[in-house]
């Protein structure tokens, strides 16, 4: 019986700052495109420019706040689950796991339309929205941690004949 593994997961700052001001700083430049309209601006476009904005700035804002609610995941002879403030949010037992992925692959970084090599850890459940994965890019968690709660849910998967891939099957069905 392996004992429980556990790694909570924190976003990483500074793109969850980059995403608040440029969704600021499109609304700005929509408003700024609708109230600068030849002829002048018509009320309609003044109230749907601040409501855009007003609308843009609280997701934006809400959102990332959300994201920096740190998390934590587990793995045990059960399954996997994630928790946030606590609460449990996925529930994945191993029998509702189809693959699991563990290697060095491409991730994209936020806002700057790049990639990065990251090592990642995806385990993918029957439903696509029941996965649970982590990397080293998106979250400020290093290597080794990752490596350590990755060989732990290897291991666990081996035991019960579940694949394990160097690189997920994104396209796939199963």
């Amino acid at each position: 019986m392996s004992p429980k593994q556990r790694v909570i997961l924190r976003r990483r700052l500074v793109p969850l700052i980059i995403s608040g001001c440029a969704s600021a700083a499109l609304g700005i430049v929509m408003s700024f495109v609708l109230l600068t309209a030849p002829g002048g601006p018509l009320p309609i476009q003044v109230a749907v420019s601040l409501l855009f904005l007003l609308t843009l700035g609280v997701v934006g804002f809400a959102s990332s706040l959300f994201l920096a609610i740190p998390f934590t995941v587990e793995a045990d002879e059960e399954g996997l689950r994630l928790y946030r403030r606590g609460q449990l949010r996925r529930n994945l037992s191993w029998s509702d796991v189809t693959w699991i992925a563990f290697g060095h692959w491409s991730v994209p970084v936020v806002l700057t339309l790049g990639r990065k090599t990251a090592l990642c850890l995806l385990v993918r459940g029957r439903k696509v929205r029941k996965s649970i994965g982590m990397d080293d890019v998106a979250y400020k968690v290093s290597a080794d941690e990752v490596t350590e709660f990755a060989n732990a849910v290897v291991q666990m998967a081996n035991a019960r004949s579940i694949s394990v891939l160097p690189r997920p099957r994104l396209r796939s069905l199963s």
